[in-house]
């Protein structure tokens, strides 16, 4: 809604859930987006009365680029896609258990995507996807990330990336951003990128160093609470057939008992990040530390909330 200049009152008609409804306001300009200011507001109908099933959605944008064209960057991610689909089948899981509906976009395998407008209409299906406040939105990216030294932007690689014009051929740092800026609901990222010590000699003037695209996703206008393979310029590792981040994710997200840190049957944000904290230098020797949501932003109400429970039928 545009609004006039001068101080004025508007109303705005919202359509709610017959659940406990949360509604987020933000206010934007030219200059930026405020603080959403929140409005709580309680389903005191039976809904089990009416048969009516609260539980959330899931919607999941999978991405996994294990085949590039370019020959300096073939190495270091031939597992990526295979991470996008044990991941999506791990919660999975959760269908019935947790959730009662989930839906997945799978961009991975023979449908990864080839261009940058391939993974621009992925990011635009889950932000059209992701309307109901109640619900859960999940973006998972395996592949090869790099940071171009010349204007310190971060880059995910679909598979015709080309490093020498990655302005035109990579998904920029914003694109994500302004996705997960405008999502409603609660928004999880999991970021499982690399950069091959083969591109480093290959001459060009990249980088990994995914903290910058990190730090700007955890920013508290944002609503997007994120996991990321690793910290700084650690190269992320592979171990079997997996890479680190995602093998202790998979695990974590079937309610693995194999951390002290589950307590009790909900996997929630922190003991899962609790989880990937332990378990991922214990797979690469200490080459590898995720960067975790230790705290959670003002956007998601600060507090810890439940993506899923244990699932008791594990192969």
């Amino acid at each position: 809604m545009n609004l006039p200049e001068a101080e004025s009152t508007q109303m705005v008609r919202v359509s709610l859930q017959k659940e406990n409804n949360t509604i987020a306001v933000i206010a934007q300009n030219r200059h930026g987006a405020s603080m959403p200011a929140f409005v709580h507001v309680r389903w005191t109908g039976k809904a089990e009365e009416e048969g009516i099933d609260t539980r959330p959605v899931l919607r999941i944008l999978a991405i996994g680029v294990s085949s590039y064209e370019d020959p300096d960057l073939k190495k270091g991610v031939q597992f990526a896609s295979k991470d996008a689909g044990d991941f999506v089948n791990s919660i999975l899981r959760q269908k019935g258990a947790f959730y009662r509906d989930i839906e997945v976009l799978r961009l991975f395998g023979d449908g990864e995507p080839y261009t940058r407008d391939d993974v621009l209409r992925g990011l635009d299906w889950i932000k059209k996807r992701a309307t109901n406040i109640n619900d859960v939105a999940v973006i998972f990216m395996s592949g090869h990330g790099v940071t171009d030294n010349s204007n310190n932007v971060y880059y995910f690689l679909p598979r015709k990336a080309n490093l020498k014009r990655l302005v035109n051929t990579g998904v920029r740092a914003a694109d994500i951003i302004d996705t997960v800026t405008y999502m409603h609901g609660k928004v999880l990222l999991f970021i499982d990128t690399c950069y091959s010590g083969s591109i480093t000699g290959a001459n060009r003037k990249v980088r990994t160093d995914i903290n910058g695209f990190v730090n700007e996703l955890m920013d508290t206008e944002k609503q997007g609470v994120v996991f990321a393979s690793s910290i700084g310029s650690e190269k992320s590792q592979q171990v079997e057939s997996n890479g680190a981040f995602t093998k202790a994710l998979t695990e974590g997200l079937s309610g693995i008992p194999g951390s002290v840190k589950y307590r009790t049957n909900d996997i929630t944000v922190l003991s899962l990040g609790m989880y990937l904290a332990d378990r991922v230098p214990i797979l690469t020797n200490k080459m590898q530390h995720p960067t975790l949501p230790l705290s959670l932003s003002k956007a998601q109400g600060g507090t810890d909330f439940t993506i899923g429970v244990k699932v008791k039928d594990l192969p």
